[in-house]
């Protein structure tokens, strides 16, 4: 029995600095009379797929994301996010997509693998609200 019924998308801004951004230094100081505030951290920004289910038949889950309802939608995983194999108890699993654009909306799915290599689509499709 899947227990799907809780899919949510969260849509997240975080001061995390992101590893892959180098900020480069002016080649010459603007003239100031105040000392130089230090740099803050550059906003990255990311969506949080979260689904809940208790059937213990799936060995993983796949996201798909695409830049409209109707797709075409692309695997956005390398690797499957781990299925749960804890009897009896319903098990929440998240992934976040840290590669959105700013002032985009996409849209995402989750499908599932089962033990036997099987795949169907296991969640609704959501809309991810575009980032400022």
């Amino acid at each position: 029995m899947s227990l799907a019924a809780f899919v949510a998308l969260s849509a997240c801004r975080s001061a995390r600095p992101s590893p892959a951004v180098a900020v480069p230094a002016p080649a010459t100081p603007a003239p100031s009379s105040t000392p130089a505030a230090a740099a803050s951290p550059v906003a990255r920004l990311f969506n949080t797929l979260r689904w809940k289910t208790n059937d213990v038949s799936h060995y993983g889950y796949d996201v798909y994301r695409a830049d409209s309802e109707t797709g075409p939608f692309v695997k956005i995983n390398a690797q499957p996010v781990p299925g749960t194999l804890k009897p009896g108890k319903v098990q929440t699993f998240e992934y976040e997509d840290a590669t959105i654009e700013p002032g985009r909306v996409y849209w995402y799915y989750v499908e599932s693998i089962s033990l036997a290599g099987e795949r169907a689509k296991f969640t609704p499709t959501l809309k991810a609200p575009a980032k400022p």
